[in-house]
């Protein structure tokens, strides 16, 4: 979750991932790979040789990864009282949510894509007459969103 919130802000930041895997508990396959090393590479420092993904994670988690990622999270979440309590799903949607709503609208520095005759998914259909031109498979999910790099 905290990667594509990361890759649904302008100018996001890309995916990335090793020849090997960075982590002896995340294997070539799994699924959540390219989320856990990306987040790994935009911020979240560790030297540590396991990532362990299925610890609890717990709302100082939280807080400390996006501000390491720098989103605005709320303070509040690194509380003595709320830090060490387990974070849901729903609840880590929720903040993230908030984050992202805080950060506001915006729009791409490249605005390229306003101009006539760009081409910005490269799927040989011009922007301005391109239903989706931040798609460039047309699947309804713009590129930044795919969540393989």
């Amino acid at each position: 979750m905290l990667a594509r919130l990361v890759r649904a802000q302008a100018n996001a930041l890309q995916w990335t991932m090793n020849l090997m895997p960075r982590f002896t508990d995340v294997g070539p396959d799994d699924a959540d790979r390219a989320a856990i090393e990306s987040i790994c590479d935009w911020g979240i420092a560790t030297s540590e040789k396991t990532f362990n993904p299925e610890n609890t994670a717990n709302w100082g988690t939280l807080h400390r990864w996006a501000s390491a990622l720098k989103l605005p999270a709320n303070p509040g979440l690194n509380a003595k009282d709320v830090a060490n309590r387990p974070l849901t799903r729903a609840d880590a949607v929720i903040q993230l949510w908030k984050m992202l709503r805080e950060r506001g609208e915006w729009l791409n520095e490249d605005d390229s894509w306003l101009q006539a005759d760009n081409d910005h998914d490269e799927d040989g259909r011009n922007d301005l007459d391109d239903p989706l031109p931040f798609d460039s498979n047309n699947n309804s999910v713009p590129d930044r969103l795919e969540y393989l790099p």
